[in-house]
Parts: structure tokens; sequence; C-alpha cells
């Protein structure tokens, strides 16, 4: 993926490579967060096996899980998904598609 953003930065301005490059790594970023809470939940899913019949270890399952997601920010990394994200990617989408229709 670095190649290919190398390669596009020869045909787009200063400031949307900038913004490739960001966005890049922070969807890299939030993809390895991703990756990182489900082993956590994978382990924490072998420790509580009796959650479905026992209310206390359900309890302590969804509470450390809650804390797993809460030391990784997910909910931080969803919103800028949903919000500055996800115009991120439209305004990238605009400028690639004029990029790639442009006759230069």
């Amino acid at each position: 993926m670095g190649k290919q953003i190398l390669l596009a930065s020869l045909y787009l301005s200063e400031k949307i490579s900038e913004d490739l490059i960001f966005f890049q790594h922070k969807l890299a970023e939030i993809s390895n967060t991703m990756v990182d809470v489900y082993e956590e939940y994978k382990r924490i899913d072998r420790k509580y096996i009796n959650r479905l019949e026992n209310d206390m270890e359900a309890n302590m399952f969804y509470w450390e899980y809650s804390q797993i997601c809460r030391g990784k920010k997910i909910q931080e990394k969803a919103d800028w998904l949903d919000g500055i994200g996800s115009k991120k990617i439209s305004d990238l989408k605009k400028v690639l598609k004029n990029t790639i229709l442009s006759e230069e």
C-alpha cells in the first residue's frame, strides 16, 4: 500500500498526498487496534467459559471486555471513522477520481 501511495503522490498535490498518507496511517492504526481487541476477546472468552450459565462470570467478562475497549479507545476510533474519517474518505475519493480522469 505504501508504494501505491508514493506513486500516487507523483500526481497529487502535496497537501492531498499528506492527507492520503495520514489517512493510510490512521486506518492502519485502527486496524491494528481492532486485531488487538479481538485477540484480547479470544483470551477472555476462554477465561470465562461458563458465562452463559453464571451471571457473575458474565458480568466479569463484560466488565473486562469493556475495560479493554476503553483502554484501546475503540469508541473514539469508531467515532473518528464515522465522522471526520468518513468525510476524509469522501474528499479523497473525489480527488483521486478527478486525478484519474484528468488528461494530464
